[in-house]
């Protein structure tokens, strides 16, 4: 099936400095997607050229088939919502949301039902009358949201709507906007820098660095099977151990040279070459302190640093015993589970191979 955005190896320059390289992706229709990644990595930039507010040094754009080369923004299938919400202050709710409609001829009771129609969307039927300046930061953005939606894109841009919200209110947003975006059944595509807001939104998320595509999959995807250490370290907590492979798998674990951590083992990632520099991977709720560790299961020597009680569960930071590394296990509370060792405490941490990971570096 072919992908409602299709992004063909696109790239970006300003002047010498290089925003996007050959990025190329295709993205589903009634697919919420993420770009995902640290600032300056060319995820704002790849979003304002979908909209046509950037214009791709190289490569092309497709949205729904047609060529966006050379297609102003207001004649795209798109509408953006900015980090700002850029609300216009002297004018009413209903005001703000119908900004748009003027300039594609709607206009009367035609326009009245199209707004009132977007802010039931958003969950404020009714507040058409209210002054924008008289609006709480959610409503705000809220706002925002119906003023793009009033204009029934096909694709629905989002530059971190919710970074100006504090948690509590991200956090309900994040559910209201996933809610609203499988009700419409509209492609989202949301910029975010926040893992876990990634995590929470998206059917399928795009993680960048240097203006590239690092790797493209579902949450679960992405967590479980990172393609390498950048995105292994970027995408949650990850424990990393350096080494050398010695043997890259195949149909059982790799294998690697951890130094004065000893031989360690795991699943193997993509391209893993004997000899070549990676990274032994363990999630730290893998990680296990004492009991009686498996066979074959990887094993070193540690000091517990400090504790953070979580409710249900704890982190246990640790340094290694062979090079002082900072470490991290997450110990659950429930099912009667031993207490977490002390601070001060010498441990062994072990993982079985198959719960970690092998990755090129």
């Amino acid at each position: 099936m072919t992908p409602l955005i299709e992004i063909d190896r696109v790239a970006k320059r300003f002047g010498p400095v290089t925003a996007l390289e050959g990025v190329s992706l295709g993205i589903a229709a009634g697919e919420f997607f993420a770009l995902l990644g640290p600032s300056g990595c060319g995820k704002t930039t790849l979003l304002r050229i979908l909209a046509g507010i950037e214009t791709p040094t190289a490569g092309r754009v497709r949205i729904d088939g047609q060529d966006m080369t050379g297609v102003p923004p207001n004649r795209r299938p798109t509408n953006m919502v900015f980090q700002s919400y850029a609300i216009f202050p002297h004018l009413s709710v209903a005001e703000n949301v119908g900004y748009g409609l003027r300039y594609q001829g709607v206009r009367g009771a035609a326009a009245a039902a199209r707004v009132e129609e977007a802010l039931a969307m958003v969950q404020m039927r009714g507040l058409g009358g209210r002054a924008a300046h008289q609006l709480s930061g959610g409503q705000r953005q809220r706002v925002a949201l119906a003023r793009a939606l009033v204009l029934r894109p096909k694709v629905l841009l989002l530059d971190e709507p919710l970074s100006a919200l504090d948690k509590k209110l991200r956090e309900e947003m994040q559910v209201e906007l996933r809610a609203l975006q499988a009700g419409l059944g509209i492609t989202f595509v949301f910029v975010t820098h926040d893992q876990d807001e990634a995590l929470a939104l998206s059917d399928r998320i795009a993680v960048m660095e240097g203006g590239r595509i690092l790797q493209t999959d579902t949450p679960e995807g992405l967590y479980l099977r990172p393609s390498d250490a950048r995105v292994a370290g970027f995408f949650g907590t990850m424990n990393l151990i350096p080494g050398t492979v010695t043997d890259p798998g195949g149909p059982g674990p790799a294998e690697l040279d951890g130094g004065p951590f000893g031989r360690l083992r795991g699943l193997p990632g993509p391209g893993l070459a004997a000899g070549a520099a990676a990274v032994a991977a363990v999630r730290p709720e893998r990680l296990r302190i004492g009991g009686a560790p498996g066979a074959g299961a990887n094993r070193l020597a540690a000091r517990v640093s400090a504790r953070t009680f979580l409710g249900d569960r704890s982190l246990v930071h640790l340094r290694a015993a062979a090079d002082g590394r900072a470490l991290v296990a997450l110990v659950a509370h429930a099912g009667g589970a031993a207490a977490p060792p002390e601070p001060g405490a010498e441990v062994t941490l072990w993982w079985e191979a198959a719960s970690g990971l092998i990755l090129s570096a």
